[in-house]
């Protein structure tokens, strides 16, 4: 599991990928509501899962070995890591000869349904970047205009 305050390897992508889907969501919109905008913005495609490979071959792993996802899981979570392993399992049957690390990998890299991530989460990172709470790299990629 992800300890508070670690950066993920792909964060500067799902970051830009979060803002496409915000940018597309306010230039739609005919009056801006932050609520509704952070709503649909969580539940539009996404380029990928975004979740690191180690985690979702911890999860995954888990429920091929029969085990529940955990307790504590965010709900969005728990639908994520629901549909990687609905994936997962019909890719091996369809070549189960494969190793399931690499089905796994085919999974969270191919475009996702949606975010899975709380509209809050989604607006509390478009705020940082919006901010600068980045490096000048990141807040060039991330300029924001309507």
């Amino acid at each position: 599991m992800k300890s508070y305050g670690d950066i993920l390897e792909f964060t500067e992508d799902r970051n830009a990928d979060l803002m496409r889907a915000y940018r597309y969501q306010i230039r739609k919109a005919r009056h801006i509501h932050a609520g509704k905008v952070a709503k649909a913005l969580v539940n539009m495609p996404a380029s990928r899962f975004w979740v690191s490979e180690k985690r979702a071959r911890n999860v995954v792993g888990a429920l091929i070995d029969g085990k529940d996802l955990p307790e504590n899981m965010r709900p969005s979570k728990c639908e994520m890591f629901s549909e990687i392993y609905r994936r997962v399992l019909e890719l091996r049957k369809a070549r189960p000869e494969a190793p399931v690390l690499d089905l796994i990998r085919e999974v969270i890299y191919s475009p996702a349904p949606k975010f899975y991530m709380l509209p809050r989460s989604a607006m509390h990172i478009i705020y940082k970047i919006k901010k600068g709470h980045h490096n000048d790299s990141l807040k060039n990629r991330y300029t924001f205009s309507r």
